[in-house]
Parts: C-alpha cells; structure tokens; sequence
C-alpha cells in the first residue's frame, strides 16, 4: 500500500476498513494506551522534584516546573501543545497559555484582563500575523489567515501549578505582553488562553502609538474580505486581512523569558541563559482533545536546563543555531542532509537551509514537515516488518565545530506518526521543521547564550519501546488491526493543512 499525502488538498477522513470481516472504526476509543497518564505525570512530578532538590542542596541553581498538554480537536487543525498556568497580579485565576519556541510574543486571550489585572498600558500595541497567504474573490492577495491585535502592557507574570500554587523564582517582572482585542488564531481555541513565545527580541514587533487612552488597537487590522474558502487553511478561520502599520514606527519589544533568563545571567543566579523541555509524547496518546491533560512536559530553567536527570543520562547533539541577516531570530538549524542507509538515499538539504527561516525546531509547530518528495515517500516499503528492519531515518545537523549531529528517527514511528497526519512531505524546496513530536526521542536544550540547540537522546521505559515497535498501537487493538490493513495493501487518500508560521 502507498500512502499518498498531498499538501494541497483537505485531509481525507476514512471510517472504516474490513480485516477478514471485522470492522476496525477509527476513533480515539480504538488506541489502547501502553502508558498511563497519571503515572506519566507522576513520573514528572517527581523529575521535578528531584531537580529542585538539587537545587535546595546548592546543586546547581535554576528552576524546574511541570507543564501541561493540549490537544485541540480536528476542526482547528489537530494542534498539540506544551502549555504553562500564569497569571497576571489581582487575577487570581490560571491563563492555560501555549509554550512556543516559534515566537516571540507574550500574549493574552481574554479582553477583561485589562480591566481586571493590576497591570500598566504602556505606549505601544501589536498586531502579528501567522499562516499562509490567501486570495481575496478580487484577487487582492498579500493577506494572511491568522491575526491577532492588541494593546501592550508591562506587569509582574507569575507561573502557578494545578493546585494553585505560585511557583517560586519562575515570576517574569515588568514583562511585556499584548491582551488581545481581536484573535484568528488557535492559541484562542479551546481551553488556550494564549501564547508564550520563547524565541529572540528580533521577532517581538511592537508599533509605537501616541500615549492616549482612546487608542484603538483595531486600528492596526485592516479586514480585507470575507474567508472565501474554510479549507484553505483551517476550519474556523472567518476572514483574511493584514496589518495597516501607517505611519507607526515598528520597534523591537522585550521578549518576557529572554529577558528573565538575561537577568539571572547578570545577577549571577545563573550561568547558562538557556531552557529545556521534555514532554513524555507517549502518553499524550489518545488524549481527550481540548482538554488540558497536567503534568505530561517540563521546563527546565537556567543552569538545570544543562543538569537535570535527562541531560545527564543521554547522548547531546549539540547543534549550531543560524543567524538571519547578522541576528537571532527563530531556532534556525543548519539541515545537512536526510539519509536513509538501508534504501541508499540521501538528499542534501544545505543549500535549503542557507536561505533565512527555512529550517528550524519550532515546538508550535504540531508535526514534522520534511522536505522530501511525495513520489519518495509513496516508494517507503509499508509492510510493518519491514519498516522494522529498515532501521531509521537520520538527519545530518550543522554542528557547533563545523561538523554534523545525527538524529535518529525510527521509520516505523514515522509511518505512524506521518498516518496520524504528524509527518508531512513538503517538497524539495519546502520547509524543514522539527515540530512538536521530536519530544518523542529527545529532550530540547534551546541555549540562547550560545546560540545552540541540544538534543537528548531520551532512554525510553520498556513501556514506551514496546508502544512504538507496535507502530503506536496495542498488538489486539482494533486500531493496530486498522494499522496492519492500512500498511498491506489498502490505498488511503490523505492529505495535510500545512500551517508555516
């Protein structure tokens, strides 16, 4: 069986298939979970505890937090996400806000926090635009598919836990953020209230604004027409328009965490301005979607981001990050080169990566985006115990002293992450992107002061291992029936929403 992804048209949804007479229907109840969720999250829990007890015996110093997991419902893309609990002073409720590493911007869903929140305006506003470039019914083009616009304020930002708890030392003081007065955006959906981008200052963009308390914030979108067409991009997304800046200067703002982790260098608390996140992607399996599952990721901060259980106990890859026109932006990576040894492939992908924003880790970004060839992964054998002895996929990355980092992603798990609509295949001139499911096989060091990007191999619990070498799915599952068919001989139609941000 060849599995034909095409980027440019709607997912195609199957609902069943028969296996010699028996039905195996596709729905979340048809995984059966080699790893719970509660044992999971107390796995972190206690990865946290153990590192903050390094911490209180003078260690090493730092800060170490449990973060959650989203998955939001295939209306809106089937995103997944990392997301952290912080308020803002005098509001004594959690905002679930989404971690990503794509970004720059601090920002808020719900207007009333700045009605609510003990918080100043200060003289700049915001409006960023995300997605692919759409057409008007008049042909108008330059427009966007996701917006959001809003006026910026400084203010103390506290991380808090499920419990309600504030979490020592992981406050960010008179940080910068936007509450939004108009969104398009999936960070607003479900149960997210909004964005934490953790990358540089360069891409936090902000617009000076005459210091007047009757400043409209909406008077930096410009609605161009009506969505002509739902699936172009994702379902819910109601118009297209783009920014009207005028006359305002655009200046550079402070990014919240690259700013707190500069100061802990400069106080002396910390020696590395750099963070890590870990999530334990296998059981976020079949998660119930728009609902926040707690404790399945980590964030380590500081000097702990360098020496906690999952550094220390793997291999790092420690690759070189690319600067865009002389600056830091986003997690760029140099991508040398895919290969896969057991097919005699290899496809050099540096002349790709030479040209700004084309390669990166983003862990916003919900799948794996590969700039291979449909044709190419039409022609990956199917069989699963085939894909078992071809071994892995690896990619070649730009290392810190000139050389290469290998990572190794087993092709079985990439089958079913690519059936899952976690893979896609972009093309040879496409993007490359380590999005969200590289937490499968790796912890992320994202080292701003030195410009690097780690990653940890990960041992993996016998649970896990044997999770994967079933291709995802419990060996008398319904789902793992489906899995077999899909892989000897049934043609299935799929094609993927690809979302560049």
């Amino acid at each position: 069986m060849k599995l034909i992804y095409s980027c440019a048209n709607l997912l195609t949804i199957f609902n069943h298939h028969a296996i010699n007479g028996v039905h195996a229907t596709v729905n979340n109840n048809d995984r059966r979970l080699q790893l719970n969720q509660a044992e999971a999250a107390k796995r972190v829990d206690d990865a946290v505890d153990e590192a903050m007890l390094s911490v209180e015996n003078g260690d090493v110093t730092g800060i170490a937090f449990p973060l959650n997991y989203v998955v939001l419902s295939n209306e809106v893309g089937g995103q997944q996400q990392l997301t952290v609990n912080l308020r803002l002073p005098g509001v004594d409720r959690n905002q679930n806000i989404m971690i990503d590493t794509g970004s720059s911007s601090l920002a808020f869903c719900n207007k009333s926090l700045a009605e609510e929140a003990n918080i100043s305006k200060v003289n700049y506003a915001q409006c960023n635009t995300y997605g692919n470039l759409q057409t008007c019914p008049d042909n108008s083009t330059g427009l966007y598919s996701m917006f959001y616009v809003g006026q910026v304020y400084e203010g103390d930002v506290a991380v808090y836990n499920n419990q309600g708890d504030e979490i020592a030392f992981a406050s960010m003081d008179n940080a910068s953020f936007t509450i939004i007065e108009a969104v398009q955006n999936y960070m607003c959906f479900g149960p997210l209230d909004g964005i934490a981008g953790v990358a540089f200052d360069k891409i936090n963009w902000g617009f000076a604004v005459e210091p007047s308390l009757d400043f409209d914030a909406m008077s930096l979108w410009n609605d161009s027409c009506k969505n002509p067409d739902q699936y172009a991009f994702s379902v819910g997304y109601e118009t297209l328009g783009t920014c009207a800046y005028g006359n305002l200067t655009q200046t550079t703002l402070p990014s919240p965490l690259e700013s707190a982790l500069a100061e802990d260098v400069e106080s002396g608390y910390n020696t590395a301005k750099a963070f890590g996140l870990y999530c334990d992607y296998a059981a976020t399996y079949d998660s119930e979607v728009d609902t926040v599952i707690p404790s399945l990721g980590i964030y380590f901060g500081g000097d702990l981001a360098l020496n906690n259980q999952f550094y220390n106990n793997g291999k790092a890859h420690v690759a070189q990050q690319l600067e865009c026109g002389g600056e830091n932006e986003w997690y760029l990576l140099g991508f040398n080169a895919i290969r896969v040894p057991s097919l005699n492939f290899t496809q050099n992908t540096t002349e790709l990566c030479s040209q700004c924003s084309n390669c990166f880790t983003d862990s916003g970004t919900s799948w794996i985006a590969l700039p291979l060839s449909e044709e190419f992964c039409n022609s990956i054998p199917n069989n699963v115990d085939e894909l078992k002895s071809l071994g892995s996929l690896y990619i070649d990355l730009l290392g810190t002293e000139g050389g290469n980092v290998t990572l190794t992603l087993p092709l079985l798990w990439l089958g079913e992450q690519y059936m899952n609509g976690k893979v896609n295949c972009v093309g040879e001139s496409g993007s490359f992107i380590l999005g969200f499911p590289i937490f499968q096989y790796y912890y992320l060091v994202y080292d701003m002061g030195n410009n690097t990007v780690v990653f940890v191999d990960l041992e993996l619990s016998n649970e896990t291992e044997r999770f994967i070498d079933s291709g995802g799915y419990a060996p008398t599952s319904a789902g793992y029936l489906l899995y077999q068919a899909l892989t000897t001989g049934i043609l299935v139609l799929a094609s993927c929403i690809y979302l560049w941000k």
